[in-house]
């Protein structure tokens, strides 16, 4: 079976279970939209399916599947290996996940599978205008470029890496609005392009909506929703549900 699927994710924290049983599922090709309020869990699952769970949380359970491949998501060391080609997470601050001291060449240069310079250097510069970014970009660190560039570095690398599974937690918080439009439109035709599946997080129901094929309703660590994204929006059957579409139409 194609696509990726989670079974039974389980992140414990300090004095209890933060995550509690969640289990979702999206085909190659098509974006599972996860939304919940502030404290949900959002981002805790999305570092926890990435194999990056913030101490002092843990993973104590999960399986995530990608494919005919299976992986353990409370193993560290095998979430490790699923990392880039199989899983790659676009993060909310993309400030924190490009590394400063490098400039986008040297960082879009490692994913690219070639010894050759000038190859790296002109597929690089080829990532970077499939994004609508400019080839002096290549020279520039993370800190002289905007925050929709920074981000557009991130959907970069995930093109060249072509994850099976792609995360996007929030990508777009702290953008003005023509960029937050600019960066959703590149996502939603990330799956097409990469050939793999995404999990789009966000707290705006209507935007999360208006991208994904089928949304997944988080809360307190549980998901109490789950279907087609028009279904979803239109005939919500959960409370919680209701006071997020709700809050978003006003």
């Amino acid at each position: 079976m194609n696509g990726a699927a989670v079974h039974n994710l389980g992140v414990a924290g300090p004095v209890g279970m933060l995550i509690r049983g969640v289990s979702l599922g999206v085909d190659d090709g098509m974006i599972l939209g996860l939304v919940g309020s502030s404290g949900a869990g959002k981002t805790l699952v999305a570092s926890a399916l990435a194999g990056l769970t913030p101490p002092p949380a843990k993973t104590v359970s999960g399986t995530l599947r990608l494919g005919a491949q299976s992986f353990n998501l409370a193993d560290d060391r095998g979430m490790a290996k699923a990392r880039g080609q199989g899983v790659f997470m676009i993060m909310q601050s993309a400030a924190a996940a490009l590394d400063p001291t490098m400039r986008i060449q040297g960082q879009l240069g490692e994913l690219i599978d070639s010894k050759n310079h000038s190859e790296r250097r002109a597929k690089a510069a080829e990532l970077l205008a499939g994004v609508g970014l400019k080839t002096q970009v290549l020279r520039a660190y993370p800190s002289q470029l905007s925050g929709g560039m920074r981000q557009r570095v991130q959907i970069a690398m995930a093109l060249a890496l072509r994850p099976r599974l792609l995360i996007a937690d929030e990508p777009t918080t702290g953008l003005d609005a023509i960029t937050q439009a600019a960066i959703l439109k590149e996502l939603a035709e990330l799956p097409r392009r990469t050939g793999g599946s995404m999990i789009f997080i966000g707290h705006d129901f209507k935007v999360v909506a208006a991208l994904a094929q089928r949304i997944a309703v988080l809360d307190a660590g549980r998901v109490v929703e789950h279907g087609p994204s028009r279904e979803v929006f239109l005939r919500p059957a959960h409370r919680v549900t209701r006071r997020l579409l709700e809050a978003a139409i006003g």
